[in-house]
Order: C-alpha cells, then structure tokens, then sequence
C-alpha cells in the first residue's frame, strides 16, 4: 500500500479539518437490514471490556471526516475509536475527524457494493470509494468490508 495515494497530476492534498456546524450530512437509508445487527455486535464486543469503553467513541453510521483536495469528504462507518476527548459542547456530536479530534478509528465496518466501482474502489476519482477512504486516507488498521 503506497504511503501517500497519488492523483496524476501527484500526491493528494489531505487535511483533518473538523466538520463546520452548517455542513449538511446525508442521511441515507440503511442498504441492508443485517447492518443493526453489526452494530450490535461490535458495541458489545467492546463493552464486555470496561477499559475498552474508557475515553471511546463505539458509534453507528456516524460521520467519519477527511478534507481531500481542499473538500470536505465523509462517510459513515459503524466505528471504535479510542481514547477520544470528551465532547464539550451542549449539542450532540455529529462527526469524528482524526488527527484533530484523536486517533484514527481502531475499527472500521461497512457494507460495499460487490462489483468494483465507486464503493470497492482503491483508485482517486471525483467520487470518493470507501474502500479508497478507510484503506489509503484514513489507513484504519482494522477494517470490515461487508
């Protein structure tokens, strides 16, 4: 896996900016009924160990952030992340960025599209894969493709 992922014209331009309050998030629909299940299944996983909770962030389709290219990308993964900083403002939270906000998520799940294309995708384009975002921009060291 290549340390930088490269464009033709070179090296991607990454930054880890937080997520501006007017940023207006999708809200798509869940694309399999089994993803509940998997949520489920990794919050309990963690909270079975106290010290795995302490300073985590165990979340479900939630915001995951990167700037590439001077824009703003997120997807939606069930994730674990720890230790994170307490939230410190009165409204929910609504992203994570890493590097900004703490480490990179420790664990990544998410459903992709079987054929390669926009979701299973490794390659840089104007849409953004998710398997190229988890994998090469974030670089989670644990990630679940389903």
């Amino acid at each position: 896996m290549p340390g930088i992922p490269q464009t033709p014209a070179g090296p991607l331009a990454i930054t880890w900016p937080l997520l501006p309050d007017n940023f207006i998030l999708l809200d798509d629909a869940l694309e399999n009924t089994d993803q509940p299940l998997l949520a489920a299944a990794l919050r309990q996983i963690v909270t079975t160990l106290p010290e795995r909770m302490q300073d985590a962030l165990v979340v479900s389709n939630f915001a995951l952030c990167a700037g590439i290219q001077g824009r703003i990308i997120c997807k939606a993964p069930d994730m674990y992340v720890q230790p994170v900083q307490p939230w410190p403002h009165s409204y929910a939270r609504r992203s994570y960025t890493p590097h900004t906000e703490g480490p990179i998520p420790f664990v990544v799940m998410e459903f992709l599209s079987e054929t390669y294309g926009e979701e299973y995708s490794v390659e840089f384009t104007n849409r953004i894969g998710k398997w190229f975002f988890y994998e090469r921009l974030i670089k989670v060291p644990n990630f679940c493709k389903i």
